[in-house]
């Protein structure tokens, strides 16, 4: 698996301003959404019987540290209904990243990630619910 440039970063305005050039080793590259393409995969969350039970739908914000790996290290809870969060949590705990690379050497990564629950995807029109609680 190839490492992505710290150049095509800045080419596609995806590093925050607030994030100082440091040495590899130190703090995590701040970048505020990782490109679609950089997620290798993207687990969908459970919907939990409860949201579903009281319609409950809407987005989860993580804040994300992910590992010079790919691999999901840290998550913090910026945003969400109470009854979405611990199935975003789950499902956001398997996602993996393209390592990202400055000057050539893996670093960790602070990002931002969004997790969406729709009853409307959830049950399409003329869906049989039989499996599906409600």
């Amino acid at each position: 698996m190839t490492l992505l440039k710290f150049s095509a970063l800045l080419a596609l305005g995806a590093l925050s301003a607030d994030a100082p050039l440091q040495s590899a080793s130190e703090r995590p590259l701040r970048i505020l959404a990782m490109p679609e393409s950089l997620i290798l995969r993207k687990v969908t969350p459970v919907y939990p019987l409860a949201a579903v039970q009281q319609r409950v739908q809407g987005s989860v914000w993580f804040s994300v540290l992910i590992g010079k790996d790919g691999r999901v290290e840290g998550l913090r809870v910026i945003s969400g209904h109470p009854l979405l969060l611990a199935s975003a949590r789950e499902a956001a705990r398997q996602w993996v990243f393209q390592p990202v690379a400055v000057r050539g050497n893996p670093v960790r990564v602070l990002t931002r990630i969004l997790i969406q629950f729709s009853l409307e995807t959830y049950l399409r029109p003329g869906q049989v619910a039989a499996n599906r609680p409600l």
